[in-house]
């Protein structure tokens, strides 16, 4: 599961998106029913998933408000909190892989980058 959280995070695994759905509430809609009950649970007014990936629909909404309700819950938990600082990820090897890195997605979190800021990140 850590694995398959570093892929979504990081790498915005729409494949490791599908699998967590599937295994957590058993199919991607019984998911997506959890994601929006919790969604209202935490005070989310604005928020409609449709998808468990995040990709485009359009019933599919939320606005900044609730992103930082969400975001705010989700750093509650320790696990979150370090994938989401996380620049890279290196995976096990497994018995159809070798041992492999992952990097971030997102410029602003490579330290080689310009746009990095290591008074966000210290």
């Amino acid at each position: 599961m850590v694995d398959l959280l570093y892929a979504l995070m990081l790498r915005s695994g729409c494949d490791a998106a599908g699998a967590i759905a599937e295994y957590i509430g058993g199919s991607e809609e019984a998911f997506v029913e959890m994601m929006n009950a919790k969604a209202a649970e935490i005070g989310c007014t604005s928020t409609h998933f449709t998808n468990s990936t995040g990709l485009h629909d359009n019933n599919q909404y939320t606005t900044a408000q609730d992103i930082y309700r969400i975001t705010a819950y989700a750093m509650q938990y320790d696990v979150f909190e370090k994938i989401a600082t996380s620049y890279s990820y290196t995976m096990p090897a497994t018995n159809k892989n070798d041992e492999r890195t992952i990097t971030h997605t997102c410029s602003i979190m490579n330290p080689s980058s310009s746009y990095y800021d290591e008074t966000v990140h210290a």
